[in-house]
């Protein structure tokens, strides 16, 4: 280690002059002693302080430097998007345009809940063998030369519809089937109004079709297919209680709890109410022929009259219970048997979902079947 004899500068061994002062005289001890090396190490922090502050000040501007910049970017990054929104709002507009147009257009299908398909398809199909078992119980009204022929087959087809249309009057097994799948279909109707988003519009079409069938049956009944043709049957009764169901839930829409359970107790009384009263007694008291006197009493269910007739009592309670059960059992409609769903059910769900088109066309459909098959074994008509 090398001093500086002029300045007291320490060196190191292979320096040939201070670089402080550009003296060459240079000796291996400190000439000022104690002191110098004092000075040398006061020297020595004052420099590394100044260089800790002058790299603490760089970093104090380059930071003001990079929020500055960070702030001027942020504003300009701002000023871009309001810029291309600005741009942009024409063209999405139109967008929203063709997506709503498109939406109308082609609305997305709403998962349909298999099980109320499949329950309703039951209730039509059984509906369907009912009709075709009083057409097998009445062959003399379809050939002239029933009496004549005599086929084993169409003898034993011939009885059990007898038997089984027979069973009405005597508490059999038509009877309380009859019944038991009528309750099933209407309480699906009320279970369907649940879902629906205007009743009113879908118990005022059910209506239109209801009085577009009422002139068919007459028409029918001029030409002498039809005895009596049909003033309020059982599209009349599902008209008029989907509109039943619609005002009240409309009434009862204050209150959630009320709107829920409304239905359910004023269905239950009105179903109650109409058995004790005997309105489930079809054909008791029945009209010969149309009495105008008694047409609101064909629609509550106080009279009877015609080949299909369902009054509004007590038939509207099983609406109503359905609509509660709706509500209660598929507020989010969705399925409650997920599980069970597959391919096994589309043919039953499939007459489900066309209840209404299999209920104005399968009487035509199985009279044509009906002869073509007596047809067969060698009747005429």
């Amino acid at each position: 280690m090398k001093y500086c004899m002029q300045c007291g500068m320490q060196m190191r061994e292979d320096d040939k002059f201070c670089a402080h002062c550009g003296n060459t005289s240079l000796s291996d001890e400190n000439p000022f002693g104690m002191v110098g090396d004092a000075v040398m190490n006061v020297d020595s922090q004052v420099s590394t302080h100044s260089h800790f502050a002058e790299q603490a000040v760089s970093e104090m501007i380059a930071d003001c430097l990079d929020e500055e910049t960070e702030r001027s970017t942020l504003e300009q990054i701002e000023q871009d998007e309001a810029e291309e929104e600005l741009h942009l709002a024409p063209k999405k507009k139109q967008l929203n345009r063709l997506r709503n147009a498109k939406m109308v257009a082609f609305p997305v299908k709403r998962k349909r809940v298999w099980e109320l398909d499949f329950l309703r398809g039951f209730a039509v199909i059984a509906m369907c063998f009912d009709h075709l078992m009083f057409d097998c119980s009445h062959p003399w009204g379809f050939f002239s030369n029933f009496w004549e022929v005599d086929s084993s087959v169409f003898n034993k087809i011939y009885d059990f519809a007898s038997w089984y249309w027979g069973s009405t009057s005597t508490f059999g097994f038509r009877f309380w089937a009859h019944y038991i799948f009528v309750f099933l279909f209407l309480f699906l109707v009320g279970t369907s109004c649940a879902f629906s988003r205007d009743n009113t519009r879908r118990g005022a079409l059910c209506g239109i079709a209801a009085f577009a069938f009422t002139g068919i049956t007459y028409a029918c009944k001029a030409f002498g297919f039809m005895e009596d043709g049909v003033v309020f049957g059982i599209l009349h009764c599902i008209a008029m209680c989907i509109l039943l169901a619609a005002a009240l839930d409309v009434l009862t829409g204050f209150n959630k709890y009320v709107n829920r359970y409304a239905p359910l107790v004023i269905g239950a009384v009105i179903l109650f109410v109409g058995i004790g009263l005997r309105f489930w007694n079809m054909g008791t008291p029945r009209d010969a022929e149309f009495i105008s006197e008694h047409f609101l009493g064909y629609v509550f269910g106080t009279h009877s009259y015609g080949d299909d007739w369902f009054g509004i009592f007590p038939y509207v309670g099983a609406v109503l219970i359905g609509m509660y059960w709706g509500k209660a059992a598929y507020a989010r409609r969705e399925s409650l048997l997920p599980v069970l769903d597959g391919k096994w059910h589309k043919p039953i769900t499939f007459v489900g979902r066309h209840a209404m088109w299999f209920y104005f066309f399968h009487q035509p459909v199985l009279v044509v079947l009906f002869i073509l098959f007596g047809l067969c074994f060698g009747f005429r008509m």
